[in-house]
């Protein structure tokens, strides 16, 4: 009987991997916007124009749909440039501000904000 249940246990062996650096995922040499890696300045680039753009969109003073279109490309924006977890909700804020406030349609200034913060790393 004993050695029929030890035929029966199969041995599960949990795979083990070493810890990662500083404990964080990190991801080395850009940023992944739509499956394509790419250097972190063009990416900061990119996701101001985005940002820029949806700006542009929503020219109409303080409405409700720029503030959304705002904090929805905020969260890409916080997503693809890597945003501390403590900061994610002042950009979202920020940028749903950006997009709600009139007069600010042909400034690029999230484009020149993201470009500063990524040559500043």
């Amino acid at each position: 009987m004993n050695e029929e249940r030890k035929r029966n246990r199969d041995v599960i062996e949990p795979e083990v991997l070493p810890p990662e650096e500083g404990g964080r995922r990190r991801r080395r040499g850009g940023n992944v916007i739509a499956s394509i890696q790419w250097p972190r300045v063009i990416s900061a680039v990119l996701a101001g124009l985005i940002l820029d753009l949806a700006d542009l969109i929503t020219r109409m003073p303080l409405i409700p749909h720029g503030a959304v279109l705002g904090a929805l490309v905020g969260w890409y924006i916080c997503r693809t440039q890597e945003v501390p977890a403590r900061q994610r909700v002042w950009w979202l804020a920020a940028a749903a501000l950006y997009c709600a406030t009139p007069l600010t349609e042909f400034y690029p200034l999230a484009t020149l904000i993201l470009l500063y913060r990524a040559l500043r790393k």
